[in-house]
C-alpha cells in the first residue's frame, strides 16, 4: 500500500497522488471554494489517466433546492464534461452531525427548524463503505446512487440520542429565520448560518427524506435502525438508490 498527501489547492501534489491509479474516490471538501478545488481534482483524474472516479455528492443534487447542494451541483457538471466514467455518490445526511455534538445538546436540546420533516440518515462508515463497494464492483460505475437510511424527524432524532445517552434531550423546532440567528449568535461565520437553516427549511420541505427514485441495495443489509438513529451506531450498510 501507498500513501500520498494531497491537497486539493495544489495541483502537483494531486498529480503525484494519483500517478499510476485505474481509481479515484473524491471525497467533496467542506470549506473553500469548493467547485474549483473538486475541479482541481477530476483534471488531475485526468491527466494520470484515471479510469474511473467516485464522487460524494448531495441528495438529488441535480434537482434539489437545498444551497448546501449548489456546490455538489456545479462539480457533477464538471464531471460530466470531463469524459472521465464517473460514479456519483448522493450521501445523505450524517448521524454524526447529530452525535458529534452531544455536549452541546445536553446543555441546550436539539433545535432547529425542520417542523415534522424527515431527513434520511446514515453512519460515516456506512457511507464509506458503500463507496468501497462501488470501487469493488465494476457494474455499479456510471451511475447516481442516492445514498441513505431510514427518514427520521429531528424530534426522534433527539428521542434516540436521549435514549444512547441515558439523558433527556429536547427537541425545539423554530423558523427557519430565527434558527438561522441561533446560527449566527454561535459564533457560526456567514454565510454558513443560512445555509444551513435552509437545511432544515429543505428537511420541513421533505427533501432530504425522501425516498430512493428506485431501490438497489450494495453490500450487506442495512443495521438495526434505533442503533443507527443512536449515538452508538452499528455496523452495516443502508440501502442504496441507484439511478442511471
Amino acid at each position: 500500500m501507498r500513501v500520498a498527501a494531497a491537497d486539493y489547492a495544489d495541483p502537483a501534489s494531486l498529480d503525484a497522488a494519483f500517478a499510476g491509479a485505474e481509481q479515484v474516490l473524491i471525497v467533496s471538501v467542506v470549506e473553500g471554494d469548493r467547485v474549483a478545488l473538486h475541479r482541481n481534482a477530476i483534471e488531475a483524474a485526468e491527466r494520470a489517466g484515471v479510469r474511473h472516479v467516485v464522487y460524494t455528492s448531495a441528495p438529488y443534487a441535480d434537482t434539489t433546492s437545498m444551497l448546501l447542494a449548489a456546490d455538489h451541483r456545479g462539480t457533477e457538471e464538471v464531471l460530466a464534461a470531463s469524459g472521465l466514467t464517473v460514479t456519483v455518490l448522493r450521501n445523505a445526511w450524517y448521524v454524526e452531525n447529530y452525535t458529534g455534538r452531544v455536549d452541546t445538546l445536553r446543555e441546550h436540546g436539539l433545535v432547529g427548524a425542520a417542523g415534522e420533516g424527515r431527513v434520511s440518515i446514515a453512519l460515516r462508515r456506512e457511507y464509506a463503505e458503500a463507496a468501497a463497494a462501488v470501487l469493488l464492483d465494476p457494474a455499479e460505475r456510471g451511475r447516481v446512487h442516492e445514498l441513505g437510511g431510514e427518514p427520521v424527524t429531528l424530534e426522534q432524532v433527539a428521542a434516540a440520542i436521549s435514549a444512547a445517552t441515558g439523558e433527556t434531550i429536547t427537541y425545539t423546532d423554530l423558523p427557519v429565520e430565527g434558527f438561522r440567528d441561533v446560527l449566527a449568535g454561535s459564533g457560526m461565520p456567514d454565510p454558513l448560518p443560512t445555509i444551513f437553516a435552509d437545511v432544515d427549511r429543505a428537511i420541513r420541505d421533505g427533501e432530504p427524506g425522501r425516498r430512493p427514485r428506485r431501490a438497489h441495495r450494495i453490500g450487506r443489509p442495512p443495521p438495526d435502525a434505533a442503533r443507527r438513529r443512536g449515538a452508538r451506531g452499528a455496523a452495516g450498510l443502508t440501502p442504496v438508490g441507484g439511478g442511471p
